[in-house]
């Protein structure tokens, strides 16, 4: 999964979730950050608003 936070910071993480959208906090800010999962690529992705 790839975190693109709005502080600017960009992460990957893993996870075993089956949830479909969900928050993950930002390591470097603390602020969530929503993403949602993308069955095309099989892989979560940051919503962008």
């Amino acid at each position: 999964m790839r975190i693109y936070c709005e502080c600017g910071l960009y992460t990957r993480y893993m996870t075993n979730l089956k949830e479909e959208v969900f928050d993950v906090n930002c390591i470097n800010c603390g602020s969530p950050v929503a993403v949602k999962y993308n069955g095309r690529k099989n892989c979560y992705e940051t919503i962008r608003e």
